[in-house]
């Protein structure tokens, strides 16, 4: 593993989040207007799940590149 697939895979959880977020909040809106006991069983799981990938934290392995780098580049 090495920086580039660090920076790749926070990227694609802040990308899958969003997504995820904005999906939730389009089923939230269609809910209330269609369906509303079943679509909040959908919506609600959504958004969380986009929620936690916008707080997903580093892998281990992205976290020693991240410290080991940073040490080589400080002076």
């Amino acid at each position: 593993m090495d920086k580039k697939t660090c920076m790749l895979e926070r990227f694609s959880n802040f990308g899958i989040g969003i997504v995820l977020l904005l999906i939730g909040i389009l089923f939230g809106i269609i809910s209330f207007a269609f369906m509303p006991v079943i679509g909040l069983f959908i919506a609600i799981p959504v958004f969380l799940l986009g929620v936690a990938f916008l707080g997903a934290g580093r892998s281990k392995a992205c976290t020693l590149i991240t410290e080991r780098t940073r040490k080589i580049t400080t002076f």
